[in-house]
């Protein structure tokens, strides 16, 4: 489950329930995110139900997947690049099945420039060779 997904289950259920309820929403929603391992998405989630709540929002969540820790200079210029005017809302994800590289996700966009991607690439051009 994505962190689209996340969100519009959030807004849904918050619609769904007088705002005095809210609070059991969020635990529950908090709960289900932490038994997933998904709370390190949680930057990405809430910008996400802002947009859907209340609104056109001026930040952007991007999801930022790398096998190891990446030079933070570098992923502020690499996300100005990719949301413009909008504020970035950062979500790392440390995941050693990315073997290298970085892979950046928006809405709207994904950019994958890991060795996993590109591997996956690669087998893709020989399937279709043969």
């Amino acid at each position: 489950m994505h962190a689209k997904a996340f969100a519009k289950e959030w807004g849904e259920l918050l619609k769904a329930v007088p705002e005095k309820e809210w609070e059991s929403v969020h635990h529950y929603m908090l709960s289900k995110l932490r038994s997933m391992n998904k709370l390190s998405e949680l930057p990405q989630i809430v910008s996400l139900l802002r947009g859907m709540l209340w609104g056109e929002s001026d930040e952007m969540p991007i999801t930022i997947t790398s096998a190891r820790d990446l030079d933070e200079k570098l992923v502020k210029e690499i996300t100005k690049e990719m949301t413009g005017d909008k504020n970035a809302v950062i979500s790392w994800i440390k995941d050693p099945k990315v073997l290298g590289g970085v892979v950046m996700e928006t809405e709207e966009l994904r950019m994958d420039a890991s060795l996993r991607g590109q591997l996956k690439s690669l087998e893709e051009q020989m399937k279709s060779i043969v």
